[in-house]
């Protein structure tokens, strides 16, 4: 299926659209190094050196601790290398050293640099991760790099550039270190970047008919003109990638499908998992974008309807935002499943706009034929901040509650995401029950972290979107069953 940008003399509105976006004010990330980087890497020289970036992609602090050993005394911190002994947040990149290349660099002089990781609660192992610099008659220095873990001898590294991959065994669980070697556009030498991983297991237990297993995504797939203001990062590569990624729900709600090519490119992806999907919203209307919001799902479809908001304001408005129905019968058991897009932004009237949206989807739901005993569920990205007041008058307009988190505490977090354009951090995307319908005996919502560690065109941004997903499991069985 495919949606329908524009209608008619709509083309107009699309080039227009087109020219303001690249008339809105432009935002900049490093090409090669991860915006997180810069609170350490801002003093750093950019030619002739090497750079060393690290990534925690684990929901626990690390510690970094780097170090020299040589016996050259003219080779000094800050004006030959510098590193930093640092904590790194879960999902967190820093750069952490630099060393230079040539400047200061004696003939067939060494230079052993090490990067010592650890857990922050205490644990006595480490990850030793060792760079072994020696100076050429010449010009330059050669750079070899070697990783060892605790009761195992050294291992050679990164002697190629590309990306490596190996499974290591410590602090008690099954961890992934992903390295890479790469030679960025106009440099004469190589940089490196470590990401320490643990995979995150995600998805529950879809066997019974009385417990369902949601995920809601904002998927960010914009159109190309769109990057005159968003990072759109190989969105090709992130369509094809994200379907494979979230396989094991038995239903998904996504937003910002906005792009025509790129949406039908993920509804190809998504029926190998998902055979059943609904209409785009916005797909008949008028404006120059689709709504961008569409529900997946394993179990059949019964029923679908739609609504595209009246309210709308700035450029939000030129999208066709609002909300998507699906009656979903799993193995017998129905369920009632709403997903919606509303209004960004924290203007006063962006926030009227989202006010009148909820009172418009609360009517939109009262006009479904939904019985008192049957779940209504209700997810997607509704752009109020948890930790704002506007959340209230959302859960009270909706009749829904907030549930726990038991995950990731942001679901757009500019501190740990490479492709968010801001340093903000909120959490804006939700999955309800309704507190006027069945209510389920269990419930949470859990953030999770979605990256690409895998495919070497996704680095240095690795996330597969400005958001992270957030899924929920609703469990109606009974305790008594």
């Amino acid at each position: 299926m495919t949606g329908v940008r524009s209608n008619g003399d709509d083309m107009f509105k699309l080039i227009m659209f087109f020219m303001l976006g690249f008339c809105l004010p432009s935002f900049s990330v490093a090409g090669v190094i991860p915006k997180t980087a810069g609170r350490d890497a801002a003093a750093a020289p950019v030619f002739g050196y090497s750079y060393v970036l690290v990534t925690n992609n684990t929901s626990e602090n690390l510690s970094f601790q780097t170090a020299l050993d040589t016996d050259d005394a003219d080779f000094t911190s800050g004006k030959n290398w510098e590193g930093s002994s640092v904590t790194l947040l879960p999902y967190e990149t820093r750069q952490i050293l630099w060393f230079s290349r040539n400047t200061g660099v004696k003939t067939d002089k060494s230079y052993q640099f090490s990067v010592k990781v650890s857990r922050s609660n205490g644990s006595g192992e480490q990850i030793d991760i060792q760079f072994h610099e020696k100076g050429k008659r010449v010009f330059g220095s050669d750079v070899k790099a070697g990783l060892v873990l605790p009761g195992q001898p050294a291992k050679s590294i990164l002697a190629d550039k590309g990306l490596e991959q190996f499974p290591v065994n410590i602090w008690g669980g099954e961890y992934r270190i992903h390295a890479r070697n790469w030679l960025p556009a106009g440099r004469i030498f190589n940089n490196f970047h470590l990401v320490i991983d643990k995979p995150d297991h995600q998805g529950g237990d879809s066997s019974s008919n009385q417990s369902i297993n949601i995920l809601t995504y904002n998927t960010q797939l914009m159109p190309f003109y769109a990057g005159a203001v968003d990072d759109l990062n190989h969105p090709e590569i992130r369509a094809a990638d994200i379907p494979a990624r979230i396989s094991q729900y038995d239903a998904v709600i996504m937003e910002e499908l906005f792009d025509r090519d790129l949406r039908s490119a993920m509804v190809q992806s998504m029926t190998k998992n998902y055979p059943y999907h609904t209409k785009v919203v916005g797909q008949e209307g008028s404006k120059v974008l689709t709504g961008g919001v569409m529900i997946f799902s394993k179990w059949p479809i019964k029923d679908e309807g739609q609504i595209v908001y009246q309210a709308g304001a700035g450029m939000n408005a030129l999208a066709a935002k609002g909300a998507i129905y699906a009656r979903i019968d799993k193995n017998n058991k129905t369920y009632h499943l709403v997903g919606t897009h509303m209004q960004a932004g924290n203007r006063p009237d962006d926030i009227s706009v989202r006010q009148k949206q909820l009172q418009e989807l609360a009517l939109f739901i009262d006009s479904l034929p939904i019985p008192d005993d049957e779940p209504l569920l209700i997810g997607g990205d509704f752009n109020v901040n948890q930790f704002d007041k506007e959340l209230e008058n959302l859960l009270g307009i909706l009749n829904v509650s907030l549930l726990e988190n038991t995950g990731y505490p942001y679901s757009a977090d500019g501190v740990v995401n490479t492709m968010s354009i801001n340093k903000d951090r909120s959490r804006i995307d939700y999955l309800f029950y309704s507190n006027l319908h069945a209510k389920p005996g269990k419930a949470f919502n859990r953030v999770f972290i979605l990256r690409d560690l895998e495919n070497e065109k996704m680095w240095p941004k690795f996330d597969l979107s400005d958001h992270f997903p957030l899924s929920a499991c609703f469990d109606f069985r009974r305790d008594d069953a």
